[in-house]
């Protein structure tokens, strides 16, 4: 039942986003080919892109293992650290999704160093619960992670306008 409960606003949204689509062909769209492509920026967008995405990916791999055994979190606590997480994952798309088309470098940079900041951030007072919830928070603000994962809601929207 707990799934249910969750799939249900995803299958919702799924409806919604399926609706509102554009239906027009990409290669009709104005932003379907660059106008001065650039081989070094499309490099730096693809390893930038990489090493988020790669450690994004490797915290949310090791973080349950981690806040039981490192930062001594039982494991429902842990649970509830990762609802409140999702919450403020949701509201950190959102904030990133209003900055992204006004500021693409910048959100994409703030994206990427405060991924950086939460896990060298754990990495150093992770043995502190306290600690170990303040670098998970500002992740959770940035875009969809606490401090391990906040490059990858960004990185995709991103690189569809730079590309």
């Amino acid at each position: 039942m707990p799934v249910a409960l969750v799939a249900a606003p995803g299958l919702v949204s799924l409806v919604i986003i399926a609706v509102l689509l554009p239906t027009s062909p990409p290669e009709e769209e104005p932003a379907a080919y660059g106008t001065s492509p650039d081989v070094c920026r499309f490099g730096t967008v693809l390893v930038a892109g990489i090493l988020s995405a790669t450690g994004a990916f490797a915290g949310y791999t090791y973080i349950v293992k981690f806040l039981g055994d490192v930062s001594g979190f039982p494991p429902r606590t842990v649970s509830a650290l990762f609802v409140a997480f999702g919450v403020a994952c949701l509201a950190g798309v959102s904030i990133t999704g209003a900055l992204l088309d006004r500021f693409p470098q910048a959100a994409l940079t703030a994206a990427v160093a405060t991924q950086a900041v939460g896990m060298l951030g754990l990495y150093a007072a992770g043995t502190d619960p306290v600690a170990a919830v303040v670098f998970l928070r500002p992740q959770r603000l940035h875009a969809c992670r606490s401090c391990v994962g906040r490059g990858i809601p960004v990185g995709g929207p991103w690189c569809q306008g730079r590309l």
